[in-house]
């Protein structure tokens, strides 16, 4: 396939900041876009592919969870594990994220991502159980970068496992979940140490921070200065922020604010639209 996408930077702010603010809604999934986004390009990188496409991998895993704003709440931040039926209800941001970006002057830059991150090589994915044949290496790499954050990430339920694990564990899902050169570029990414500065990772040298009680839910942005104040989006605990090298210790203040308001990364959002070129060639 070969297609050309117009990149008007308005549209592609608007999308982004849309998958952006859906995140925030999840407390404990703090950084979770970028870092997919981080880990698809890097990925594509290794597998040789032009610029272009590295570029609709970034843009797809910053909205791969478009979908996610049809999923309540209490589903989205229960801290238990989700019943069969609560889990069910999740599977539907799939293919409510493909309807959002459908007839999108930019859906061609993203469908594969969105639409597709959950299939699997042996056909038990979702939402259409396809087969490998009609899984796109743009949704094989998104597949496996949402796979590798989200069990090296903390959830309500459980710590994130050490990337080692992770990699083990999808090595052992290859030909069934997982493509084999994706996994094994995204293995010897981790073994250059060029994930470094993507784990634990809110944003461009912006470490998660961990709230004592929650865990690394506490995402900090680039404006924030030592002495700031910020909050556990879990919790809503407040914490003073005192400057450690390239990230912050916290201090409790002893105030719980009661109140969480999702709020955009504008950080990732300005930094993809000034890179954006004016124009993308996507060939399959």
């Amino acid at each position: 396939m070969f297609n050309s996408v117009k990149i008007d930077k308005q549209l592609l702010k608007s999308l982004v900041t849309l998958g952006s603010v859906i995140e925030a809604r999840d407390k404990y999934t703090g950084g979770h876009v970028y870092r997919v986004g981080q880990y698809a390009r890097k990925i594509g990188d290794k597998l040789g592919l032009p610029s272009d496409r590295l570029f609709a991998l970034e843009v797809g895993g910053l909205v791969h969870d478009l979908g996610k704003i049809g999923t309540p709440d209490a589903i989205l931040n229960k801290r238990d594990k989700l019943t069969d039926s609560e889990y069910e209800m999740m599977k539907n941001h799939v293919k409510l994220g493909a309807d959002l970006v459908k007839n999108h002057p930019l859906e061609s830059l993203v469908i594969d991502s969105v639409s597709d991150h959950h299939e699997r090589l042996d056909g038990k994915g979702y939402p259409e159980s396809k087969d490998q044949e009609h899984i796109s290496l743009h949704a094989r790499i998104m597949s496996v970068s949402d796979a590798f954050d989200a069990m090296t990430s903390a959830r309500p339920y459980r710590q994130g496992m050490p990337a080692e694990k992770a990699l083990e564990i999808m090595r052992s899902e290859i030909g069934t979940q997982f493509h084999t050169d994706v996994v094994e570029a995204l293995s010897s990414l981790f073994e250059e140490g060029l994930l470094d500065g993507i784990l634990g990772h809110a944003g461009f040298e912006r470490k998660m921070l961990a709230c004592p009680v929650c865990g690394p839910t506490i995402a900090p942005t680039n404006k924030q200065k030592d002495g700031d104040k910020v909050m556990c989006p879990a919790c809503t605990g407040e914490y003073v922020l005192h400057r450690h090298g390239e990230s912050y210790d916290i201090e409790f203040t002893e105030k719980v604010l009661n109140l969480y308001e999702p709020k955009v990364d504008e950080d990732v959002v300005n930094y993809i639209v000034k890179v954006s070129p004016k124009k993308v060639n996507l060939s399959y």
